[in-house]
């Protein structure tokens, strides 16, 4: 529930109201050698939360005080938000002056632990993110709620139990409202190191191609990871969903419309080809009998990785890999080897055999599988895999 008015007893030194304790930053204000530093304590550990100009643009981080490690939340002038939808938010905060910066706390969550509340405001519109701090198997700070508003209301705004408001109406931006959104599902931020090169998320060494890139997927779990390693990195592939021999009809659209919404809250585009389970039947028909990673499962690759090929050739791709790489349910050998037979027709397509299990995006995937609630199927898709679960 979105509220309205103050919170008893806050006091605010920004343009963001009721909060705990705020600062604010402005370059234009602090100048590039600047830093605003708010000092604060939750869930029994204390942190540093500061605002500086770093690059050309400003960067808010949060410090552990006891073991040094940082956590950005504001890059390069805008908000880190992974659960953001990049097509579906306008740019808020901008490099250099043009922007005013807020950090401060406040128990959103009514459990004693304070959690971090970031603003951004620029000219025409004013940004906040929640960040609640969780242990665990991956540490770090989690978005928990974000609002964008634009004009004279709100562009976007997905909370989590309550939510602060932004003061001054005469900027045209929202002060309360009634309207109800859902909860966000918790997002990790990447911890940094004190120079704020390389952040923790899986950084595999792997050798990127040259050119248009068209990536078989064939479920949202087995393409997380790799898709949001693809697009930090600055790739944009297009991915291509080519999967008959998903049985029965209702489990392809459902893992379909999964791997569709996680595709398209990056900005990916997404081609859905035509389910044709008989035809897959005949590909493999004589093969029913074999075991699970045998004779079936190779032939069932070349089917798909085929069509694939077709398509990239068909609409301009130089490249084409597969998430098959990235599943427990796969040999390796065998989808390179459909891989390569698949790309062997077509002297414009390369194949872009890849082992998406290592480096980090194997433990990756399945922290994205927890933090992003996807449907995980337990057999591979055909009906011989799923009498043999």
């Amino acid at each position: 529930m979105w509220l309205g008015g103050l919170f008893a007893g806050a006091q605010s030194k920004s343009f963001v109201l009721g909060l705990q304790q705020s600062v604010e930053f402005s370059v234009a204000k602090d100048g590039e050698d600047g830093a605003s530093v708010l000092d604060f304590q939750t869930k029994g550990r204390d942190f540093k939360a500061m605002a500086f100009y770093y690059q050309n643009g400003t960067v808010v981080s949060v410090e552990d005080i006891k073991d040094g490690r940082r956590s950005l939340v504001v890059l390069g002038g805008k908000l880190n938000l992974k659960s953001c939808l990049p097509y579906a938010r306008p740019d808020v905060g901008v490099p250099g002056s043009q922007a005013t910066y807020t950090i401060g706390i406040h128990d959103f969550t009514n459990d004693g632990f304070p959690e971090l509340v970031v603003g951004i405001r620029d000219d025409s519109s004013d940004a906040l993110a929640v960040y609640i701090l969780e242990y665990g198997g991956t540490s770090g700070w989690y978005s928990i709620g974000e609002m964008v508003t634009q004009g004279k209301g709100i562009h976007e705004a997905r909370v989590f139990r309550q939510a602060v408001s932004f003061k001054d109406a005469s900027s045209g931006v929202m002060k309360g409202s009634s309207t109800s959104f859902p909860a966000t599902t918790p997002t990790i931020l990447p911890s940094c190191s004190d120079t704020m090169d390389g952040c923790s998320l899986p950084d595999p060494q792997i050798d990127v191609p040259q050119g248009r890139i068209l990536l078989h997927a064939c479920c949202a779990p087995c393409s997380s990871a790799i898709l949001e390693w693809m697009v930090g990195k600055g790739l944009r592939p297009t991915v291509f969903f080519s999967d008959s021999n998903i049985w029965p009809e209702k489990e392809y659209a459902l893992r379909r419309d999964e791997c569709r919404r996680w595709t398209e809250s990056l900005g990916l585009g997404f081609v859905d080809d035509t389910y044709d389970h008989g035809l897959w039947q005949d590909a493999v028909r004589g093969l029913e009998k074999e075991p699970e990673r045998g004779k079936r499962c190779l032939e069932c690759f070349r089917f798909r990785l085929e069509r694939s090929a077709a398509y990239a050739h068909e609409h301009g791709f130089q490249v084409l890999s597969t998430t098959l790489a990235s599943s427990r349910w796969k040999v390796l050998s065998q989808v390179d080897e459909a891989g390569e037979m698949a790309c062997a027709g077509y002297l414009d397509v390369k194949w872009w055999g890849q082992n998406w299990r290592k480096g980090g995006l194997q433990e990756r995937r399945y922290e994205l599988i927890r933090e992003k609630g996807f449907y995980n199927q337990l057999y591979c898709g055909c009906e011989f895999s799923y009498n043999n679960r």
